[in-house]
């Protein structure tokens, strides 16, 4: 979204968080050499500009992304929800049910997600155009 921080985004985007966190902890466990972004994006399959995307919050996860997240040993449903164990110590096979739900609040969760850039670009427009009005009050006086 042009003029909003990149900050601002993974902020909003609790995905983005999750998939900082799970980044954070992944460098905990490598030698100083390798905690580069790089190298998390190697470790869970996909590529370093996407990696940045994701954990900047500027696009959701693939599938890619979410597999090799789970390939590190955290849930998938804690991960895309934020619900449920991070790192359940048993993995239980997801039944339909589970995927489905999984779906619904993934979608709850673009939805909201879209409201808020709708509301934050809304915020910006009325921003710059209290800046426009300024500008004019001050050349007038």
């Amino acid at each position: 979204m042009p003029g909003t921080s990149k900050k601002l985004l993974k902020e909003l985007n609790p995905v983005a968080q999750r998939f900082n966190q799970v980044r954070n902890e992944f460098n905990k466990t490598q030698p100083y050499k390798h905690k580069a972004v790089k190298y998390f994006a190697k470790a869970i399959g996909i590529s370093s500009t996407n990696c940045y995307r994701f954990l900047y919050g500027e696009a959701d996860p693939n599938k890619a992304a979410i597999d090799g997240v789970a390939a590190l040993g955290y849930s998938t449903e804690w991960f895309l929800t934020g619900i449920g164990d991070k790192k359940p110590k048993e993995r239980k096979k997801a039944t339909v049910h589970d995927i489905n739900a999984i779906g619904v609040e993934v979608d709850k969760m673009r939805n909201e997600m879209n409201a808020m850039r709708i509301r934050m670009r809304s915020y910006e427009d009325e921003n710059a155009a209290i800046k426009k009005e300024l500008a004019y009050l001050k050349q007038k006086v």
